[in-house]
């Protein structure tokens, strides 16, 4: 968690420090203002209290990396204002519905602040301490959070996740990257969210996806739990169908991957299991109508098992033989049923020929 909240600060810290440095430039009895409006991710209707006209130019430069990280396509209004007697910045971030999101005390005597994190119904929901910001020694600690109740929770009860999602079409790679907080598997908090473009995972995804897809369009999705160390990715076509599946994972100082493919039509194609780079534990392949066609076991990189079926598989097997169960019973019944309508036919030609034998029988005798 402390590695999400280390980019949003450093990223817009850096951007307040950098913008209050020039601070000697204005009257020392003058709180400087400046607001401005983040849509389609850059700046407008920026305006401040001063007549210096490099403080718009500033504003652009410095906070528009910042907020591309942490509010990337989204609209905000952002409020400064800074203080140079007390040597003190406040700065506010609010949502197109003028509520607050985001507010910065910082104290620039012994570089020491606190974040407030809002969500849309303007309920606090994270507070951070920051000490230290210019050393290395910079540190996070006695996070707090809090339900939309207001009540404070436990933040060993939320796990940060990474969830990036992106598009590789033409060879070209393209997405976003989001910071979240989960409470359970509900969704407890969004930190940021930013450009696949200007994040640090741009480079190795797009060298692998010229490895594996090359001249292909896929769409894909990336979530890494960092408190589980689990790493899950799937990949789907330019139709939205998933393709592969692949989950990473530590235990015990070993790295598992369990990788599943799929065909078309939903039903999986092969699964295979990893322990430090080599096969380990099942290895199962299937036919497209959801029947096994292999099934090994391995340990280690070794092959321990290995049972082949045949083309029909074992599902196909038990498919066929209800099926030859039904046909047996259609026929029965078929049978049943016309047994029914012969017996029936039977009786009515002995009652027939019954009577015809009684007519006879009255001409006859009744005659004598």
């Amino acid at each position: 968690m402390k590695k999400i909240f280390l980019i949003l600060i450093l990223i817009f810290i850096f951007s307040v420090n950098i913008f209050a440095g020039d601070k000697n430039n204005y009257n020392s009895s003058q709180i400087i203002k400046i607001s401005a409006t983040w849509k389609n991710n850059e700046f407008i209707n920026i305006s401040s209290n001063t007549t210096d006209i490099d403080m718009e130019k500033k504003i652009i430069y410095y906070f528009t990396p910042s907020f591309r990280q942490m509010f990337y396509n989204k609209e905000e209004k952002l409020e400064i204002y800074l203080d140079k007697v007390k040597v003190l910045a406040n700065a506010n971030v609010y949502n197109k519905k003028d509520i607050k999101e985001l507010e910065l005390l910082f104290n620039f005597k012994d570089n020491t602040g606190t974040f407030k994190f809002y969500d849309e119904n303007a309920n606090l929901r994270i507070i951070m301490p920051i000490e230290n910001i210019s050393s290395s020694n910079f540190t996070t600690d006695n996070i707090e959070a809090f339900d939309e109740n207001g009540a404070q929770i436990d933040m060993n009860l939320l796990r940060d996740l990474v969830e990036l999602e992106g598009s590789w079409k033409n060879n070209n790679l393209s997405g976003t990257v989001k910071g979240v907080l989960y409470k359970e598997n509900k969704l407890f908090f969004q930190l940021f969210s930013t450009p696949l473009e200007d994040s640090e995972f741009y480079e190795n995804h797009k060298k692998q996806l010229e490895e594996l897809y090359s001249n292909q369009n896929i769409i894909f999705k990336e979530i890494f739990d960092s408190k589980n160390q689990i790493l899950n990715t799937k990949v789907y076509n330019e139709n939205n169908i998933l393709m592969t599946e692949e989950i990473l994972y530590k235990k015990n100082n070993s790295v598992f991957r369990l990788s599943k493919q799929f065909f078309t039509n939903g039903n999986v194609k092969e699964i295979f299991n990893f322990k430090d780079g080599v096969y380990d534990g099942l290895h199962e392949i299937y036919n497209e109508d959801g029947s096994k066609q292999l099934l090994e076991n391995y340990s280690n990189g070794k092959l321990i098992s290995q049972e082949k079926f045949n083309n029909e598989g074992f599902f196909r097997k038990a498919f066929s033989i209800l099926k030859n169960i039904g046909y047996k019973i259609k026929n029965f019944y078929r049978f049943m049923v016309a047994l029914a309508e012969m017996s029936t036919a039977i009786i009515l030609c002995i009652a027939v020929i019954g009577t015809i034998f009684t007519l006879i029988y009255e001409m006859i005798f009744k005659r004598k």
